[in-house]
């Protein structure tokens, strides 16, 4: 059976608003913090909030549209082009062999501005000469032509698919079932314009740390630096290209009863040209600014035991077991990108990736009470007790999951030697002990083995990203619900009672991973404790 199918999309983002237009005021502790006599930072000294209370920020921020400067205002008119098309064909080569072959084509013009608003930064190829540019010209440092929307279109987003269920007879038990398939992220060039709009000269913006010689205040948060001459934070490869991934599976899937199903399966993935951020800081004359590129990859392998009992005789549940491992080279909280530490080393990102969780157990049950007619027991009872009795529907799971990890920062005391201080980017020494420690030794004070850890000696840390195993979590969860008939016309009362983390089990969230801070190594926050819900519903 053959499919085909295509859309097509026009859209129009207008906007009127200032992204940080109050400011931000960001406290580290950096003011506070006492100096040995190699500039480091000693150990227990600097306090955020002491910061705070005497007005030394250690980095301010503001984005807004100045209308002396901008004659448009705030308003931004945004406008993008896009379609995609695929073709699919299921084709059952045999009785007990189908195939699923398929490719997609899919283009996601990129963003452009109506009245040409737009802007990033035209850079030579080590970074220290640098100037803004502007849609539709062609950059005088790299001579690289600049469109309309700043990133070039990318047209070859082609994407093939296949996949195959075999039985190796009619009657087998047995089912296996592969797949291969590439898939491509479009979604990521809105975001971009969202950044390359509303920036110098167009509005104002800045992205400034104290130093020692000219500490940041409240009162001075935003102080104006001859030496800048431009103040954009934001600027994207020119030559950037759509990230994709390449997925595979393979599964046995095993009939026991007619009832009871076992599926033993392996899944990887493959992510190519993903996003990597940098903040290459080598001239004088330009501010902070984060510099988007491709050059990222990630790697994701899987097996899984899943194991289900269809419904019968009030009763069925579900349960899936898996290994996996990702490692990828600069994935943040939310599938977001984290600012490379060190702009010359991106190799020295590749770690666990921030989505990565080892082990992860999961089962789901439902009884229906056996009471009522036709039913185990009461089945010869008066419809008044039945009302009561039957028709009590219990459902619960239970989910274990390893943790995910978490990277030993470093908040820089010293002075701003680098972009990524600003960013949070900074990674601490590793000292060479084993990170983590036993569970019955660990205790909110000490999660995890702070000596392994300790303040750089030098402008970057030796720590990896990501070595840190996060706390895991335990959830039973159970919810309970019935309906009782109040008479002949169907009027009804329906209960349902819900609760979430039945047994008040405490899952640590925060983790303190700052190496110079006075929270490092301790659990600072938890998930939800035991809550309950009850919810009852007149039907008439």
């Amino acid at each position: 059976s053959l499919q085909f199918g295509g859309q097509f999309a026009a859209t129009q983002r207008n906007t009127y608003s200032d992204s940080n237009g109050r400011g931000t005021f960001s406290f580290s502790g950096y003011s506070t913090a006492l100096l040995d006599s190699t500039g480091r930072q000693i150990t227990g000294s600097g306090y955020d909030f002491a910061d705070f209370l005497l007005g030394l920020p250690y980095s301010t921020s503001r984005r807004y549209v100045d209308p002396q400067i901008n004659p448009y205002g705030k308003s931004t008119y945004l406008r993008n082009r896009s379609y995609s098309f695929y073709a699919q064909d299921n084709w059952q080569y045999h009785s007990n062999l189908t195939f699923n072959i398929g490719v997609r084509y899919e283009y996601s013009g990129p963003t452009y501005e109506k009245y040409n608003r737009m802007v990033s930064l035209d850079t030579n190829s080590a970074f220290t000469a640098i100037e803004q540019v502007f849609p539709d010209q062609e950059g005088s440092l790299s001579h690289k032509y600049f469109p309309r929307s700043i990133v070039s279109a990318d047209r070859n987003n082609i994407a093939p698919r296949i996949g195959l269920a075999w039985k190796p007879t009619r009657k087998s038990p047995l089912v296996f079932r592969a797949g291969y398939s590439i898939g491509y992220d479009t979604g990521g060039f809105s975001s971009i314009t969202g950044q390359l709009v509303n920036q110098s000269p167009f509005a104002v913006n800045q992205n400034i740390a104290s130093t020692r010689a000219n500490p940041l205040s409240l009162r001075v948060g935003f102080p104006a630096i001859p030496s800048l001459t431009i103040l954009n934070t934001y600027a994207i490869d020119p030559n950037y290209r759509a990230p994709y991934a390449q997925q595979w599976n393979l599964d046995l899937q095993i009939a026991l009863t007619q009832v009871n199903v076992v599926t033993i399966g392996y899944s990887g993935s493959k992510g190519t040209d993903l996003d990597f951020m940098r903040v290459p800081n080598r001239s004088t004359n330009a501010s902070l600014f984060q510099y988007q590129t491709n050059g990222a990859n990630s790697i994701y392998n899987g097996v899984s035991v899943q194991y289900s009992h269809r419904f019968s005789r009030g009763f069925n549940m579900s349960s899936n077991y898996t290994l996996s491992k990702t490692i990828d080279e600069g994935s943040g909280g939310g599938g977001s990108s984290t600012v490379a530490q060190n702009d010359n080393n991106l190799r020295g990102e590749r770690g666990l990736s921030s989505q990565d969780q080892r082990h992860n157990f999961q089962v789901s049950s439902g009884i229906d009470l056996p009471f009522g007619k036709n039913r185990l027991f009461f089945t010869n009872s008066s419809d008044k007790l039945l009302n009561f009795v039957a028709g009590w529907n219990f459902n619960g799971s239970l989910t274990m999951s390893s943790g995910s990890p978490l990277t030993a920062r470093y908040i820089n005391s010293s002075g701003n030697s680098t972009g990524a201080a600003l960013y949070n980017s900074l990674r601490a020494d590793a000292t060479g002990v084993t990170v983590s420690i036993p569970k019955n030794q660990r205790s909110i004070q000490e999660f995890f083995n702070t000596a392994a850890f300790s303040i750089p000696s030098g402008q970057y840390g030796t720590a990896g990203r990501n070595s840190i195993t996060g706390p895991g979590s335990v959830t039973v969860n159970m919810s309970v619900r019935k309906s009782f008939r109040l008479d002949e016309s169907n009027r009804t009362i329906d209960l349902n009672w819900n609760v979430q983390n039945l047994l008040n089990h405490p899952n640590w969230s925060g983790i303190g991973t700052t190496v110079n801070s006075n929270t490092f190594g301790q659990v600072t926050g938890a998930r939800g404790m035991r809550s309950m819900t009850a919810r009852l519903n007149i039907r008439f």
